[in-house]
Formats: structure tokens, sequence, C-alpha cells
């Protein structure tokens, strides 16, 4: 439910005025859910957040942080640049 309300505003994340409007905050939720889901299945997601947390570095990330580095890795963004965003959400979790 995070990552979907993230979802709903960070195309417009700038715009004050996109944040009263149902059609265009429906548009940054669907573009976002159109890239990053429309070929993943449950499976394929369920297996990467289980390697993902198989690094007990990694435990402290948050669920929705973790969902969106794993559709990074399945969408093919390359490994450097998932590397970093997982550092900087080790750097910046809850512990």
């Amino acid at each position: 439910m995070e990552l979907g309300r993230n979802f709903s505003y960070w195309k417009f994340a700038n715009n004050k005025l996109a944040a009263n409007s149902v059609a265009l905050v429906n548009e940054s939720y669907a573009e976002y859910v159109d890239k990053y889901f429309k070929n993943v299945s449950n499976v394929q997601l369920v297996d990467g957040l289980d390697v993902f947390y198989a690094d007990f570095r990694n435990r402290s990330i948050l669920v929705h942080n973790a969902v969106w580095i794993v559709t990074h890795q399945i969408s093919g963004l390359p490994q450097e640049r998932v590397d970093a965003m997982i550092e900087n959400w080790r750097k910046n979790s809850t512990r």
C-alpha cells in the first residue's frame, strides 16, 4: 500500500496542483504500475524478496522499499545502480 501511495504522486511530486487532481494521480499510479509490475508475477516478487532478505544487512529495510528494489532488478536496472539503491536504503532504514 505504501508503494502504491508513492506511485500516485511521484510523477507529479513537484507539481502542487497535481496533488489535487484525481486524473493526474491516477495517471502517475498507472505509469509506475505499467513500468514495474506489468509482466511481473507474484512468484518473481517472492523469490526476489527471499534473495534480498537472505542478506542480513537488508533486514532493516522496509518491505515496500525492498519491493521497489526488487522490481528494479527484475526490470533490468544495471546491478551497479541496484547496489547503490540498496546501500542508500541500508543507510536510511530504521533500525
